[in-house]
C-alpha cells in the first residue's frame, strides 16, 4: 500500500486516513491469508477459497477481462448475480484499473442493455444462471459493448497468469457505479471512488461488528450496495470470512447454514429475520457462534426483534444508510440499541437534521437528515445526471432526501422519505407513526400507508397475519388505530389487504407503486 495519504474530507474519529493511491484487490486481498469465502452453490456443494487462492483466481480474470475490451477507466458491467466467480470477477475488475457496474438484479435484457450503454461499458460480464438470454443481450447492445458470458471466460482462465500487475488507480478515481433500488422512483447509478471502497473496513467495524475470525454471511439481494460492502468489502478489510449462497433459499436452509458454517454476524433483511423466527421450535434451536446481528432495508418489527433476541440472545441491531453513502447511523455493536431508533452518528460522520435553508435543527424538531462535508463515504455523484446530483448537495451539506429527528442522548429517529409524506388534512405529516401502530396489531404482518382521496383519507394497505382472523373485524380495528394515532386531523380511514407489499431487490417496500395502485382503485370508484 502506497504510504501517502491524506485526512482530506475526514472528519475526526474517522479511522485511518485514505491512502492517495488504493487498489482494494492488491492492497486488501492479495496481503491477506486463511479463508477468504465459502461459497455453497444450488446443489448444497461447498466450495471454500482462501485469499491466496481468490487472489490468483482475480488475476487471471484480469487477463480475460483484458483480452476482452477492458482498460483503466473504461466500465465493466457484472451480471453474475451469486455465482462461484462473482468476487473474483468484481477483484479482477477492480485490479485491472475498469469500474465496476454492478447489476446483479437485473432480469431482463433489455434493462441489462440500457444499463451498459447509459453507463457506456465497454465490456458486460453475464453469468448463464443470471437468467438473461445472451443472444437477446447481444441483440440489444446492438455493437456498444463485447459481451463475455463466465461458461466462455472458463477455458481462458487456466491460460492467463494467477500474477499479474495492478493499475495505479488513486483513491479519488471511480470504482463503483451502484444503482439505487427505486423505491421513490427510477433506480439512479451512483458514482464510488476507491476511497469508498478504503472506508468500508469502518462500516464493518462501527456497524458489523466484524473482526478477523469472524464468519459474516450477508444475505440480502445480488445488486446492491448492501451487497458490495457487507459481502465483500467491508469483512475482508477487516480479515473477517464470508459466506457466500447461490439461489433464493427458504427459512430452514436458512438457519442450517447459519448453524453449520458457524455464522458469528448476520446481515439480513426484516423478511428473512421474521421467517426464521416463525420456524417450528426456532426458539430451541439455539445459534451458539452468533453474536452480531444487523437488519437493512425495511424498518424491523419490534416483535420480530424480541422473538429472535429470546431464542438466540443476540439484538439485532438497526442502522441507516444508502447507496449513496454507507451506514452513517447506527445502533452500534456492544451499545445498547433503543428499539425504534436507527442510532447514533457512526464514527466519520457528521449527521445532523436541517431545514430547508440547510440550517441545523434543534433537539425533537423533526427536518432533513444531512452529512456534513465530503467523507470519503458520500459518493461522487450520479453518473451522467449533474443537475440531480446538484439537488442532492445544499452547501456544506449532502441532504439524504430522508426525514428523521434526533432525541437529546443524540439517538436519530426516522420518520420517512420526503417523498413519501402525506398531505392530509391541511397538514403534512409522516406515515412512519401510523405504519407503526398497526404493526401493534397481531394480525398485521406488514403495513405501508399512503394518502388517499385528493389529500381526504389516509389508506393502509396490509399483509395479514397468521393470527389475523376476521378480515372486516380486523379492518374495524386497524381504522380504529389510524384515528387514535393522529386525533386531532380529520380524515378517512381505508384499509386494503394484500398477499404481499411490492418491494425492491433490497426489501424495501415500494410506496410508490402503492400510491398508483390507490390513484387506480379511486380511478375506478375507490374502495368506499
Amino acid at each position: 500500500m502506497s504510504a501517502r495519504t491524506t485526512p482530506a474530507g475526514q472528519p475526526a474519529g474517522a479511522g485511518p486516513p485514505v491512502p492517495l493511491a488504493f487498489n482494494f484487490t492488491r492492497d486488501v486481498v492479495e496481503r491477506r491469508s486463511g479463508r477468504a469465502v465459502t461459497f455453497v452453490d444450488a446443489q448444497g456443494n461447498v466450495h471454500p477459497l482462501t485469499f491466496p487462492e481468490l487472489a490468483a483466481t482475480a488475476a487471471r480474470w484480469v487477463g480475460v477481462l483484458r483480452e476482452w475490451g477492458a482498460v483503466p477507466g473504461g466500465r465493466i458491467v457484472v451480471a453474475t448475480g451469486r455465482t462461484q466467480s462473482w468476487h473474483a470477477i468484481v477483484l479482477g475488475a477492480l485490479k485491472a484499473g475498469s469500474v465496476v457496474v454492478h447489476c446483479g438484479h437485473v432480469r431482463s435484457a433489455a434493462e441489462l442493455a440500457s444499463r451498459a450503454i447509459w453507463t457506456r461499458a465497454d465490456l458486460v460480464v453475464l453469468s448463464e444462471t443470471a437468467g438473461i438470454d445472451a443472444g437477446a443481450l447481444e441483440e440489444q447492445l446492438a455493437g456498444e459493448a463485447n459481451l463475455l458470458t463466465v461458461s466462455q471466460a472458463f477455458p481462458r482462465l487456466d491460460r492467463k497468469a494467477p500474477v499479474t500487475e495492478t493499475a495505479d488507480t488513486q483513491a479519488a478515481d471511480q470504482a463503483f457505479v451502484l444503482y439505487t433500488a427505486g423505491a421513490t422512483g427510477e433506480p439512479k447509478p451512483v458514482m464510488h471512488t476507491h476511497a469508498w471502497c478504503f472506508a468500508q473496513r469502518q462500516q464493518a467495524a462501527a456497524w458489523l461488528g466484524a473482526d478477523a475470525g469472524d464468519v459474516v454471511w450477508s444475505s440480502p439481494g445480488a445488486g446492491d450496495a448492501t451487497t458490495i460492502s457487507n459481502a465483500l468489502l467491508g469483512p475482508w478489510s477487516v480479515g473477517a470470512e464470508v459466506l457466500s449462497r447461490a439461489g433464493d433459499i427458504g427459512a430452514e436452509e436458512r438457519l442450517e447454514l447459519i448453524r453449520e458454517h458457524g455464522v458469528t454476524v448476520l446481515c439480513q433483511s426484516p423478511d428473512e429475520y421474521r421467517a426464521l423466527t416463525e420456524l417450528p421450535g426456532f426458539g430451541s434451536r439455539p445459534l451458539p457462534k452468533l453474536r452480531q446481528a444487523v437488519s437493512v432495508g425495511e424498518a424491523l418489527d419490534p416483535r420480530v426483534a424480541a422473538a429472535f433476541e429470546a431464542a438466540c440472545g443476540v439484538r439485532i441491531r438497526e442502522g441507516y444508510g444508502q447507496t449513496e453513502n454507507a451506514v452513517i447511523v447506527a445502533n452500534a455493536p456492544g451499545g445498547t440499541a433503543r428499539p425504534g431508533s436507527i442510532g447514533t452518528a457512526t464514527a466519520g460522520h457528521q449527521v445532523h437534521v436541517i431545514d430547508r435553508d440547510g440550517r441545523e435543527l434543534p433537539v425533537g424538531e423533526e427536518g432533513e437528515l444531512a452529512i456534513r462535508g465530503r467523507p470519503p463515504t458520500v459518493f461522487a455523484g450520479y453518473d451522467r445526471a449533474h443537475l440531480q446530483t446538484a439537488n442532492a448537495f445544499r452547501g456544506q451539506w449532502y441532504v439524504t432526501g430522508d426525514r428523521g429527528r434526533r432525541d437529546p442522548e443524540g439517538c436519530f429517529w426516522f420518520t420517512g422519505r420526503s417523498e413519501d409524506r402525506i398531505s392530509l388534512s391541511g397538514a403534512t405529516i409522516s406515515p412512519v407513526p401510523f405504519e407503526r401502530a398497526l404493526l401493534e396489531h397481531p394480525g398485521v404482518t406488514e403495513c405501508a400507508v399512503v394518502g388517499a382521496r385528493g389529500g381526504e383519507a389516509l389508506k393502509a394497505f396490509v399483509v395479514r397475519s397468521a393470527r389475523a382472523g376476521d378480515a372486516a373485524r380486523l379492518e374495524l380495528e386497524l381504522r380504529y388505530l389510524l384515528q387514535r394515532t393522529a386525533r386531532q386531523l380529520e380524515y378517512g380511514r381505508e384499509v386494503e389487504f394484500l398477499d404481499e407489499l411490492p418491494k425492491t431487490w433490497e426489501g424495501k417496500i415500494r410506496r410508490a407503486d402503492l400510491r398508483r395502485l390507490e390513484a387506480g382503485d379511486q380511478a375506478e370508484g375507490g374502495t368506499g
